[in-house]
């Protein structure tokens, strides 16, 4: 009796209506939806990645492009003997102190911007050529572009900088049994026709404005002088970046591009990371340039979101799912199926027991 009367004393479950039905299953529907689409979105940013040494290769028709971070020691050129290296700078100027240096001999090198060769005339290569590059001041979104070239006989590497000014330090130190001499000898020839002859062993520096050309000659196609990028004190060198990729030399995308990140930052934007958006603190660096007979490799390390052939490195887990398609599809029926079980209890067409 008194178990009748407490239930006459409640009110009545009203049963829900068609329409409250179909507004259920939809939100349901909707709500399964959008929890797919945010594991699928969760799981497919990029990435960042920590690189070990990783070389990438740019053809003859293409280039490599590295956003240097601060100004600083950019590439130095380690020749060994009897490997004399040309330089060719299609724009360029005399640095005071070199300029200081010919006047006191009584030579009068001209002062202002123009195309200038350093190039040996002598057959006797006994020494080993230094070069050293240094960006000497930088703007906003700084670039330099390197790039090989198969001369026949001759390799040859080519650096534009962009938004950048560069100082160019050339010299021969002696080498072989003689220590303190060498038999090289250079020609420094100006647009205008001016030539100096000098020795090679005195330190010749040019400053490249933003835009101009530098060539590097080498007297062969596959060249034994080293080339590393950066400084380095009690490590390797290496130039800390802030993007560095590989292109066609005339095109914008990217074949392989890294963007400097901090470790294991994923990003969330629904569009993809670069530019300001990479990380102007030293977290990813390029360290040596390789010449071949038709290519220029470069090495890199660091920790980077990673782009190559057009897609972005994902996270782990997006590529153990793309490793593993038919675990992919369970967790989404699975996710699914728990979303649609929990719209339809909302809704009231699979009704709970009382």
């Amino acid at each position: 009796m008194t178990a009748r009367l407490r239930t006459a004393g409640r009110p009545r479950k009203q049963p829900r209506t068609l329409r409250q039905k179909i507004a259920g299953a939809t939100a349901a529907l909707i709500l399964m939806l959008l929890t797919v689409a945010a594991v699928e979105y969760a799981i497919t940013r990029p990435d960042a990645k920590m690189l070990g040494t990783t070389k990438w290769t740019a053809d003859t028709d293409e280039e490599v492009v590295a956003m240097p971070i601060a100004p600083g020691a950019l590439l130095a050129i380690d020749g060994v003997n009897h490997e004399g290296i040309d330089a060719h700078f299609d724009k360029a100027r005399l640095e005071s102190a070199s300029r200081q240096s010919l006047e006191a001999f009584q030579l009068q090198p001209p002062d202002n911007e123009q195309s200038i060769t350093w190039r040996s005339t002598s057959p006797d290569l006994s020494g080993h050529t230094t070069i050293d590059v240094d960006i000497t001041s930088i703007q906003r979104d700084p670039e330099i572009h390197f790039a090989s070239h198969d001369e026949g006989t001759n390799a040859v590497l080519s650096l534009t900088p962009r938004r950048a000014t560069l100082r160019v330090r050339l010299v021969v130190v002696p080498g072989g049994a003689d220590m303190t001499a060498t038999a090289e000898t250079k020609s420094l020839e100006w647009a205008n026709g001016v030539q100096i002859p000098l020795p090679g062993a005195l330190p010749i520096s040019l400053d490249v404005p933003d835009g101009a050309l530098a060539r590097f000659v080498f007297p062969s196609s596959q060249p034994h002088s080293r080339l590393y990028l950066g400084a380095g004190n009690d490590t390797a060198p290496r130039l800390a970046v802030r993007e560095i990729g590989v292109k066609p030399a005339d095109a914008k995308g990217y074949t392989a591009y890294a963007c400097g990140a901090k470790p294991e930052q994923t990003w969330w934007r629904p569009d993809d990371p670069g530019g300001a958006a990479c990380s102007s603190a030293p977290h990813l660096f390029a360290s040596e340039l390789r010449l071949a007979p038709d290519s220029l490799e470069v090495l890199i390390q660091g920790n980077a979101w990673v782009k190559k052939d057009g897609q972005f490195d994902r996270s782990d887990w997006y590529a153990w799912l793309d490793k593993n398609p038919v675990l992919q599809k369970i967790g989404e029926v699975l996710i699914g199926a728990f979303v649609s079980w929990v719209g339809l209890k909302l809704s009231g067409i699979w009704k709970s027991k009382t």
